[in-house]
């Protein structure tokens, strides 16, 4: 009777009975345990913890009471303890595969990711098809960085398991992680129709939204989470994130307050009050609280990168320029990032200079589209492109649609599109102007729903950079401003920047300066043969020269001069790039030559840009 009321979740009952049986056979194991269960239902711990241990004393070779206790010691955060107990069940149940895939899980949480790795493939070798210890394994491979591996695990799960709501959410996160938001969207809203309520995959839906600049979708998603799961503090947290990218500190801080005044403090809500603690003047208090959330020793390994990021930041905003240096340095060593392969982004370099030299560039087709609406801003992340777009999109008849993948959606379609064979950039010299004008009406299609009226739209991807000798193809009517910068000023601001791996080179001072010098190399190769109109945007000049400068990009754009464009600051718009803040106050200097603040580390740098 005992167990039939736990299994109906009768827990009070279950104790009752339970009682009873421990009074009437006093040396049988199992009613303690049902006790055990029961009261770590109801959340009493303590006493859940003491009837496992009776239940073991009764049998010490019980492993599904090794188990139980393993369960409870989880829940306390007595996880060596938890550990301890799932390796005893092991050692008397062998083949015991719900322990293995618990165990495995929670090596991972602590960061032992071989002896978990180790564990989860021994549990999938006696169930292969099983979904949640597939996913574990994903999330596994994810922290060591494997991150093909760890998406060739989730599609395969899907293969088998398609509604499988977990590995579509855990997918997602992969895929943003990786900068591919359009599949990573995809897998979200599947996650949330394959399990309606799905909290945590409402949250990373409602960040990803955010991060497109889709603020008021993100708004009512997360605001949907949080009225159905209250008790999350990082939904309320990614709430006031927006407000604060939307420039509502008083909102910001008024759904951020009970976060900060509960214990402990989330790390969604200790990030976001980083942001905002510049603007109070809370500078101390906001690195304490990033400090101490470093103390959680499951704290997640991408989480605990972007804490060290933000202390860094704040250091350096307080002049504490050694310390700053720290951490950034270990937020670029961390194990979230270590999927980085920075000769990749080189070879990428050579390889598109190489096989465009190979074509005859002025003879070459070119697409019969002569629409001048786009304006591509390029250069080097941190390089001022965020400032410039701010400055046209203050233009009446200019709209700013931000950092667009719609060049890297063309390239990815190409195998599908002309065959598998097709892969850019070894195909570009058998496109005709057919393909090319296709092409470039997809594109345009895409921009055009930006701002249906505008008589120029910027897409300011920055590596885009990469692909001007094919959009000089596709849009021979186009514009294209290149931002530069100091390179020591541009590639120490893209050190001290988290892109969470998708820039390879970014995490190393010595291979941050050979990926600038072969950036500035295809840069000059392109000025040699494109035939658009480029002009060079020197960062250094717009600052000390900001209306002769911003006359010149207006007059490049062909518009009319409009004073809206110095005053951009003022003009209200959602921007999804590290410089958001910035390009809401005039032009400012501390900027230039921030290098030198750093220069006693730069060593590396300054010898790989000669």
């Amino acid at each position: 009777m005992a167990m039939h009321a736990l299994q109906q979740q009768r827990y009070s009952e279950a104790i009752s009975y339970a009682a009873t049986a421990c009074k009437q056979s006093p040396r049988d194991a199992e009613p303690w345990l049902v006790k055990a269960i029961a009261f770590s239902q109801t959340g009493d711990l303590r006493k859940a913890e003491q009837h496992s241990r009776k239940a073991l004393k009764l049998a010490p070779t019980h492993a599904g009471a090794y188990l139980i206790l393993g369960n409870i010691f989880q829940a306390q955060g007595k996880l060596q303890d938890a550990v301890t107990a799932y390796k005893s069940a092991i050692i008397y149940k062998h083949d015991f595969v719900e322990v293995m895939n618990n165990l495995g899980s929670l090596l991972r949480c602590l960061g032992q990711l071989e002896e978990a790795e180790d564990y989860l493939n021994r549990a999938l070798t006696l169930i292969p098809d099983s979904p949640v210890i597939m996913t574990n394994l994903a999330l596994v491979n994810k922290d060591k960085g494997n991150h093909s591996a760890a998406i060739d695990i989730y599609q395969h799960t899907l293969k088998i398991h398609p509604d499988y709501a977990d590995a579509h959410y855990n997918l997602a996160n992969l895929l943003q992680l990786s900068g591919k938001t359009i599949d990573a969207e995809r897998h979200y809203r599947k996650a949330i129709e394959c399990k309606p309520g799905y909290v945590m995959a409402m949250h990373g839906l409602g960040q990803l939204l955010t991060s497109q600049g889709n603020i008021d979708e993100a708004l009512q998603i997360l605001e949907l989470a949080r009225d159905l799961q209250p008790g999350l503090p990082d939904i309320s947290a990614a709430i006031a994130d927006i407000y604060e990218k939307k420039g509502n500190d008083e909102m910001a801080i008024h759904v951020l307050k009970p976060l900060l005044a509960s214990k402990p403090v989330s790390p969604g809500a200790t990030l976001c009050f980083a942001k905002l603690a510049p603007r109070l003047n809370r500078y101390d208090e906001a690195v304490n609280l990033l400090k101490h959330q470093l103390t959680n020793p499951v704290l997640p390994s991408q989480i605990k990168t972007d804490i060290h990021f933000s202390i860094g930041k704040l250091l350096d905003s307080m002049g504490n320029f050694d310390e700053a240096f720290e951490y950034f340095r270990l937020g670029n060593t961390s194990s979230a990032i270590t999927n980085s392969v920075p000769e990749t982004g080189l070879a990428q370099l050579k390889l598109i200079q190489q096989l465009f030299s190979q074509a005859a560039q002025a003879g070459t087709p070119r697409s019969s589209n002569t629409s001048s609406q786009p304006v591509f801003i390029v250069g080097m992340p941190r390089s001022g492109t965020t400032l410039v777009e701010q400055i046209l999109a203050s233009h009446p008849l200019i709209a700013g649609a931000g950092e667009l993948p719609y060049i890297g959606d063309i390239l990815n379609s190409f195998p599908e599109r002309f065959g598998p064979s097709k892969i850019y950039p070894a195909c570009i010299d058998e496109l005709s102007s057919f393909d090319l004008t296709g092409l470039a009406e997809q594109y345009l299609h895409k921009l055009s729903k930006h701002a249906p009226d505008a008589a120029r739209i910027v897409d300011k991807m920055p590596h885009n950079f990469l692909h001007l000798g094919l959009i000089d193809r596709l849009f021979p009517n186009a514009r294209v401003i290149h931002c530069v910068r100091n390179p020591l000023d541009t590639c120490l601001s893209i050190y001290f920047h988290n892109f969470s791996g998708n820039h390879p080179y970014s995490n190393s001072l010595r291979d941050l300066g050979e990926y600038y010098k072969g950036y500035i190399e295809l840069m000059e190769y392109w000025k040699s043969i494109i035939r658009i109109p480029l002009m060079d945007v020197v960062y250094e000049d717009l600052i000390a020269n900001q209306e002769t400068v911003c006359r010149n990009i207006i007059s490049f754009c062909e518009v009319d001069w409009d004073d809206h464009c110095l005053r951009f600051n003022e003009t209200e718009r959602i921007v999804n790039t590290p410089s958001y803040d910035q390009v809401r106050q005039p032009i400012y200097t501390k900027s230039v030559e921030r290098w030198k603040n750093y220069e006693a580390f730069l060593g590396p740098l300054i010898s790989a840009l000669n």
